[in-house]
């Protein structure tokens, strides 16, 4: 598709998808990833995230503070950026009015009119804070930079910062329901929680190598992707992690999944999908 870095990509369904990367890079595509066409977006600022809420509606984020934002499947795109000059790093929506995005120096934003107003919700950190989900409107999680998890229940109005033992920086989270969850890494970390994050055990890891993001499509069945190429992938609700060589050794940052539909991004253009 290109040799610019890819940060970020999102499919709606099997054949509906986005990614996102350096240099205002964006494309889409609705053949499942065989043609990609390049919408009409005015930047230049290197894109982490793009996020969609339906086949219409989605929200592109990245340095500067960077938000943009479509009604019309990318025809047209609106600047929804409002100040906020940190990089931003993650964006995600429960629906077309109600989202959340995380950035740099513990931003944390909020929408539920979908963007025409943000909210800047306390962190009460300093950390770089690289993801963010909910699992509905009031429960959610972020994670960031030397071991950061914060946990809210009411919509973000107060994030809690539960002490744990972990310094990893962590870049990746993503829960099933309010109680059963995963967090991926540096230094091949992986952690599991079935109490709502009130404590989170380590899964076994078959790599060292930084673990960028991690995604389930079955309480069982999830992937992680990283540095070095990495894929891994369980069966098992992540009991047992085994790694895929597939002969790459490139810089994997975003994994998207819909049904058994897989795709992941990366650096030097890298597109994967099985």
């Amino acid at each position: 598709v290109t040799d610019i870095n890819l940060c970020g990509g999102h499919f709606v369904s099997p054949i509906d998808g986005w990614i996102v990367g350096a240099k205002g890079f964006i494309r889409h595509t609705l053949d499942g990833g065989r043609t990609w066409v390049q919408p009409v977006l005015n930047s230049k600022q290197d894109f982490h995230d793009v996020y969609f809420s339906d086949y219409n509606t989605g929200w592109v984020v990245g340095e500067g503070g960077a938000i943009w934002h479509t009604t019309d499947a990318g025809a047209t795109w609106s600047n929804q950026s409002f100040g906020v000059t940190k990089p931003l790093y993650r964006v995600h929506f429960l629906d077309a009015q109600q989202g959340w995005i995380v950035g740099g120096s513990g931003t944390i934003l909020h929408t539920t009119d979908g963007g025409q107003n943000w909210q800047i919700q306390q962190s009460n950190t300093p950390m770089a804070l690289r993801d963010v989900y909910f699992v509905g409107a009031s429960t959610g999680w972020v994670v960031g930079a030397n071991g950061t998890i914060l946990h809210t229940t009411t919509g973000g109005n107060n994030w809690l910062n539960p002490p744990t033992k972990v310094t990893d920086f962590l870049y990746s989270v993503v829960f099933l329901d309010s109680q059963e969850g995963w967090i991926a890494g540096d230094n091949g970390t992986i952690l599991y929680t079935q109490d709502g994050g009130t404590s989170f055990k380590r899964q076994q890891s078959p790599t060292p190598a930084l673990l960028r993001n991690i995604s389930f499509v079955t309480p069982n069945q999830g992937w992680c992707v990283g540095a070095g190429g990495v894929i891994l992938e369980t069966l098992d609700g992540g009991v047992a992690w085994q790694q895929k060589e597939i002969g790459i050794k490139d810089y994997l940052r975003m994994l998207s999944l819909r049904q058994t539909s897989l795709c992941a991004v990366g650096e030097h253009g890298l597109l994967l999908k099985n």
